[in-house]
């Protein structure tokens, strides 16, 4: 039933998983057949931003919503990021401010994740975003975390970003590192 690399504690915020329900109900029939039988009542019940989700369900709504998009963690991370910073989170970004947008993305990710610990240094024209100790970092979840990053810095008006993962070691010991360049705008500078 649950992948055996994620803890039981692990936890992930209803405004995370939201959106992917929120696609799954548009696309129920193909949801229902790709989404396992213990997790159809995702598709009937109220999701709450504001409540704890477990770590397992998210996975594999995660995996789920992947087999609906055929795989685009791309899209998917890209969904999120626009789904958050232009919803619940917009207070977070920071308008032609990318650096002060990352800046913020520690308290973001206390927000969102009952666990790992995330940090951003800036050495420009480069920042590197590392996370230790996430119960969920997996490759679908790091997919979708760079597109994230990638969508964030766009809607920033970060000057030709780019984004890659630099470093990935799943749970139990879990690190990720994202490296991102890019160019300020010019009035942020």
């Amino acid at each position: 039933m649950g992948d055996a690399r994620i803890a039981p504690d692990v936890a992930a915020k209803g405004s995370i998983v939201l959106p992917m329900i929120k696609l799954m109900r548009q696309n129920r029939a193909r949801a229902l057949e790709v989404l396992p039988p213990d997790l159809h009542h995702y598709l009937d019940e109220r999701v709450i931003v504001t409540h704890w989700y477990p770590g397992a369900d998210h996975h594999r709504l995660t995996q789920a919503m992947g087999e609906l998009v055929s795989g685009n963690w791309e899209m998917l991370g890209r969904g999120l990021a626009l789904a958050e910073l232009t919803g619940a989170y917009r207070h977070v970004l920071k308008p032609r401010e990318p650096v002060r947008t990352l800046r913020a993305l520690p308290g973001l990710w206390k927000l969102n994740h009952n666990t790992g610990e995330l940090d951003v240094q800036w050495n420009p024209p480069m920042a590197t975003v590392v996370v230790s100790g996430w119960g969920l970092a997996l490759q679908e979840h790091v997919s979708i975390m760079r597109a994230y990053m990638l969508q964030l810095l766009e809607l920033c008006e970060a000057v030709k970003p780019s984004v890659r993962v630099t470093r990935h070691e799943p749970p139990p010991n879990s690190l990720v590192i994202v490296e991102s360049e890019f160019g300020e705008p010019e009035a942020s500078k």
